[in-house]
Formats: C-alpha cells, sequence, structure tokens
C-alpha cells in the first residue's frame, strides 16, 4: 500500500512480469506519471491505486485483470480513453470519476452492475455502450456527464439508482428496457429529455423520481402504475400530457401523495389521456 504514494516527480514506471497486485494508493498523487506499462500478469488493482494521477493520459489494462478498486484511476484529468477487458468482473465506486478528459470507454461484458459514481463527472464523455449482462446503474453513475447525449439502457435492467443522469445536461435520448421497475429520485434531474415512456414495469413512482426536467412535455406510464410519492413529477414546467395505459378509473384510483405534481412554474395545465378518456389538472 501506497508504495510510490505521492511521488511528484515520478514520470514513467514499468511493472515487471510476475506482479499479480497493485495494492491501495500505490501511485495515489504521481502528479507527474504521465505513462505505465502493466505486465499481462496482474489480476487486482487497488483502491486509489492511480488516483490523482493528472497526467496520466493512457492505460492498457490486460486481460486477465479481474478487479478494479474504488476510486482506482479517479480525477486521473488527463486519461482520454480507456478499455476494461471482459475479465473484469468487478469495479469499485468512483473508480473513473472526475477523469475530465475521457471521451471514449469500452466496457467489460462481464460487468453485472453500472457501480456508484462510476463516471461521476467525466465531462467529455459523449456516448458510451452499456454490457448487455448489468441488472442495475447506481446512484450517480453518470451524473454531471453534461456531454452524454444519448444512452440506452439494455434489457435486464431493473434498478436506475438516484441521481444516476442528473445533471447530463445534453442527454435527450434515453431509452429504457421492459424489465426496469425502479427509478431512484432525481435520476434525469436538468437533463434536456422532452418525451420519457416508463415501462409497465414500473409500479411507483418514487420520491422526486422525475423532478427538476426542465423539458419534460410528456409521459407515458403502464396501466400497472398504483403510486406516484410525492415531488415525483415536481418542477417538471412543460410538462402538460401523461399517456396512461389504463382507463379513467384505474388512474383516479393511482395513490398520489400529497405535491405529487407541485405547481412550482407550471405555466401549462396537465391532461391526462386514459384509455377511455382524458382528464384535465388545473394548477
Amino acid at each position: 500500500d501506497s508504495t510510490f504514494r505521492l511521488c511528484k516527480e515520478l514520470t514513467k514506471i514499468t511493472i515487471p512480469d510476475e506482479v499479480t497486485s497493485i495494492s491501495e494508493a500505490a501511485f495515489f498523487g504521481c502528479y507527474e506519471l504521465s505513462e505505465i506499462v502493466l505486465p499481462d500478469s496482474i489480476q487486482i488493482i487497488g483502491k486509489q491505486a492511480f488516483s490523482r494521477c493528472l497526467k496520466l493520459n493512457n492505460v492498457d489494462i490486460p486481460n486477465g485483470v479481474t478487479d478494479i478498486g474504488i476510486t482506482a484511476f479517479a480525477h486521473c484529468q488527463s486519461l482520454t480513453e480507456i478499455s476494461i477487458p471482459d475479465s473484469v468482473t468487478e469495479i469499485g465506486n468512483g473508480a473513473f470519476a472526475g477523469c475530465i478528459s475521457l471521451e471514449r470507454v469500452k466496457l467489460s461484458d462481464g460487468l453485472t452492475e453500472i457501480i456508484r459514481g462510476l463516471f461521476q463527472r467525466c465531462v467529455a464523455l459523449t456516448e458510451i455502450k452499456l454490457p448487455d449482462k448489468i441488472n442495475k446503474i447506481g446512484n450517480s453513475a453518470f451524473a454531471y456527464c453534461r456531454n452524454l447525449t444519448a444512452v440506452e439502457i439494455p434489457d435486464g435492467v431493473t434498478e436506475i439508482g438516484d441521481q444516476a443522469f442528473a445533471q447530463c445536461t445534453a442527454l435527450s435520448e434515453l431509452k429504457l428496457p421492459k424489465s426496469l421497475t425502479h427509478l431512484g429520485s432525481l435520476a434525469l434531474w436538468d437533463t434536456k429529455i422532452t418525451k420519457l415512456a416508463l415501462p409497465d414495469g414500473v409500479t411507483t413512482l418514487s420520491e422526486r423520481a422525475l423532478k427538476g426536467m426542465p423539458e419534460l412535455t410528456e409521459l407515458t406510464v403502464g396501466a400497472g402504475l398504483t403510486e406516484i410519492c410525492a415531488g415525483a413529477l415536481a418542477d417538471c414546467p412543460k410538462l402538460d400530457k401523461i399517456i396512461f395505459g389504463g382507463t379513467t378509473a384505474e388512474w383516479k384510483a393511482v395513490s398520489k401523495a400529497s405535491g405529487w405534481k407541485t405547481p412550482d412554474n407550471i405555466i401549462t395545465d396537465l391532461f391526462v389521456e386514459c384509455a377511455d378518456g382524458t382528464l384535465e389538472y388545473i394548477w
């Protein structure tokens, strides 16, 4: 642990063959380190191993690495691309958080979860392909990726965590899978999405789930919706249409918390189109 921590003049290192693990904070804060060669024997890259290596612009992660630790490459501000081999099955929270120059990412097909804060504040990231096997996108996974424009969530994902795409201010296209059952608080806060269709498996709009979507005009929800929690649609000033898959009677039976759509900044009425008619809410 911390073997070369804060060696501020170190510029290059070659890790010899047969080394299998780089432990916690081994190269943390090596601000001038721009090049590193990892051997094929490496299996584990530990917590904070290369965190805050500000000039590290390229790293080849060998096939055979299985585990990348918490914040392992966080705040590597010069890192422009990363390819994670399919041997990697575990990536720790915030492993690439704050990599502000990161533009291109290839993720391991072995991943089953996009962990909390994985790409938080990767402001240069414009697109990403998510592995087919993932079942969850964690809290703040892509928060503040302000140049991310479109994301397709693969089938099999059941949960999108709190603030997962918060302040992705260029995000205008988001395709949600039929498997989705939970959308966390402020998951799409301050995005540019104008129309959103939630799959039938989402039976509850959780508290503040779609709060603060300034461009949202139309929301489609399934007939299985049973509950809308407090603030679920708050501060969506342009939202004037909800398309509900059930009848007007079924919509009226949906439990709606006080303040489910607060009137702050609301200048339009809200129409709910049901299978047998339309209801109007006047704020």
